[in-house]
């Protein structure tokens, strides 16, 4: 997804282009839990996992990312997130 705004500068106007990524990730816990989540802001979601602001992760010790996926568009990441999902279900039974 690309998102422009024009941007005034000493009276000459410029375009500017921002590109939005969504990631989809899998992080891992010292008692070798995982978690598959997704976002628009990777690091951030990370320390917020990491500061107990994640109800499902909270108080489950110290989570590092152990894999990412990037997606321009945030239908195909969050579909791929709950293909992991529903991948991760079908491996534990």
């Amino acid at each position: 997804m690309i998102v422009s705004s024009a941007v005034i500068e000493l009276g000459v106007s410029s375009l500017t282009t921002f590109t939005f990524m969504y990631y989809v990730y899998l992080i891992k816990n010292e008692k070798n839990e995982i978690y598959t989540g997704c976002t628009s802001d990777l690091r951030k979601r990370i320390a917020e996992h990491n500061k107990n602001r994640v109800a499902y992760t909270k108080h489950k010790g110290l989570w590092e990312i152990r894999y990412y996926e990037a997606f321009s568009r945030k239908y195909d990441a969050f579909k791929r997130e709950k293909s992991l999902k529903r991948h991760g279900e079908e491996l534990k039974s």
